[in-house]
């Protein structure tokens, strides 16, 4: 088995399976790994900066950092598309 299988399914083990940043539920057939500090931005890849999330949120994010992602879903010039959810918690 490949090391970043391994690592994906250690960092899957957290409680009832939700989102990181948006709370929804993710299966194993659908979660991503984020990167909390993106690599590309200086991040390590590491267990400590690795948080399951939502394809969405994963995909949204990119490679922002989480304040820069956050506030970028509260710029009312980007498309409503581009802006995050709204999620029953």
């Amino acid at each position: 088995m490949a090391a970043g299988v391994s690592r994906r399914w250690c960092v899957h083990d957290i409680p009832d399976d939700r989102c990181y940043w948006c709370g929804d539920y993710i299966g194993p057939t659908t979660m991503h790994v984020d990167h909390v500090h993106p690599i590309a931005r200086g991040g390590a890849h590491e267990p400590e900066n690795t948080v399951n999330v939502c394809p969405f949120c994963n995909l949204s994010k990119g490679a922002m950092t989480p304040l820069t992602w956050i506030a970028s879903m509260f710029d009312e010039s980007m498309p409503t598309g581009d802006r995050l959810r709204q999620c029953d918690l």
